[in-house]
């Protein structure tokens, strides 16, 4: 696993998803102010949704854009021998449910991107996840416990 690749895939990723975004919210924009959306009666709210929607769309791709701009000039020291987890870290974790890829980073919580068909996950030291991972060591456990469900973990690499 090339950790700065998969900080490169996961910048393009939210690039392409923002400009996605940026065209939905346009077309809702202009939907929103279309002759045909005006309202025909009072209960008419076509328009109104049509607006929040664009507002709420452009936010979103906003959000994109600036967290694509962060790991776009993001990079994060390699994980020596002795160090522990902390923002910046790309983690494979296991638990009964199987192993999986984890990047701990400052901001992009809940992005995922596949690389060399591995799922990589975005946490954040806020999320529960995170909150567990940060001082660890790769070898370490920890149980995370998650709508009343307890699993227990085993942090396998870190690079």
């Amino acid at each position: 696993m090339d950790k700065n690749e998969i900080i490169e895939l996961i910048m393009r990723t939210m690039m392409e998803e923002s400009e996605a975004i940026h065209h939905a919210a346009s077309a809702a924009r202009d939907g929103a102010t279309h002759e045909e959306s005006a309202a025909e009666d009072r209960y008419d709210t076509r328009a109104l949704e049509l607006s929040y929607l664009a507002g709420a769309q452009a936010s979103r791709a906003e959000w994109l854009r600036n967290v694509a701009s962060f790991f776009r000039n993001w990079r994060p020291g390699a994980f020596q021998e002795g160090d522990y987890i902390r923002p910046g870290c790309l983690i494979e974790v296991e638990s009964e449910h199987g192993r999986r890829w984890l990047l701990l980073a400052p901001v992009g919580g809940g992005e995922r991107v596949t690389y060399q068909d591995h799922e990589v996950s975005v946490v954040t030291p806020e999320s529960p996840i995170g909150q567990e991972l940060i001082g660890l060591e790769p070898g370490d456990d920890f149980e995370l416990t998650l709508d009343g469900h307890t699993l227990d973990h085993e942090v396998l690499t870190v690079l």
